[in-house]
């Protein structure tokens, strides 16, 4: 849904909230910088892929200086300082996707682009097809307004995208290195859709993947900051608030339904983690929204 919309001959923003909770695409743009134009450096909370259309200009990433011109990528990546500026003589224009979600990052990491920050195109048409279906996306946004039918097709762009950029760019790296990838998102989608299966715990999904539990752990908490055991806790409290919240469900009920058989230990491992009792769940939101 539309919130913002700036037009005019140099820049185009669109704000938006489209997507699902593994993929939303938050913004959408198209800019023609002026000579030496830079954006301040600041923390983010989301991607944002830019394509550049024509021009030049430099991206500073770790210290380091990058020049890039037309048909070259760069990604703002969540929660680090980065800086881009329009060349003097020939600025660069370009297109750009604000991306954020739980998978988004993992899409990125099957390119080069997640760890260098930018990709520079062997020539202008190698990354064409990318910047065409950007640009289509930008342009969509900025015509309608929309939902259904419309947004299943902007999405499936982005999706489309990711792709390009994987195909175009992939990662360097050994095979062993994609597959530790593969295994850490093999074991959290099991988690995220099989959290209600009281007998799922981190030695099943070890066993259901072939792999010893101790190495599964540590790949797992390289790619997502706590171990599985700790994701699985988060994934069913998350449920059950949810459920609390948004039904007339009984606690034993929401118990069994997160995976928990003795709906005691389900409350105290519910407390343990919040800081108030399945019970409390109504009287706790009604009091944060006053």
């Amino acid at each position: 849904m539309l919130n913002k919309k700036i037009e005019g001959s140099r820049l185009v923003y669109y704000e938006l909230h489209q997507g699902s909770v593994d993929l939303m695409m938050d913004f959408c743009g198209y800019e023609k910088c002026s000579p030496k134009y830079g954006f301040v450096p600041a923390i983010r909370d989301n991607y944002v892929l830019h394509y550049i259309e024509e021009g030049k200009g430099q991206f500073i990433y770790n210290g380091k200086t990058y020049h890039l011109q037309a048909g070259d990528l760069f990604l703002l990546k969540e929660n680090e300082l980065l800086y881009y500026e329009a060349d003097i003589n020939e600025p660069w224009s370009y297109y750009w996707l604000g991306l954020s979600g739980t998978k988004v990052a993992d899409y990125f990491k099957l390119s080069t682009l997640m760890q260098e920050g930018y990709a520079i195109a062997k020539d202008f048409e190698a990354t064409q097809l990318i910047g065409e279906t950007i640009k289509f996306i930008v342009t969509q946004n900025i015509t309608k307004d929309y939902y259904s039918i419309e947004t299943l097709q902007i999405l499936s762009k982005i999706y489309e995208v990711l792709y390009l950029i994987a195909h175009q760019f992939p990662l360097k790296e050994a095979s062993k290195q994609k597959s530790t990838h593969q295994l850490y998102f093999e074991a959290r989608t099991i988690m995220d859709k099989q959290y209600g299966n009281e007998t799922l715990n981190v030695n099943y999904i070890a066993e259901l993947l072939g792999v010893n539990r101790s190495y599964l752990s540590t790949i797992f908490k390289e790619h997502e900051q706590m171990t599985p055991k700790d994701y699985l806790t988060k994934v069913r409290m998350n449920r059950a608030k949810q459920l609390l919240e948004s039904s007339d469900l009984t606690v034993k009920i929401v118990a069994l339904s997160v995976g928990y058989t003795d709906p005691l230990y389900f409350s105290k491992s519910f407390k343990k983690y919040y800081g108030y009792n399945p019970s409390e769940v109504e009287k706790v939101t009604q009091n944060t929204e006053i």
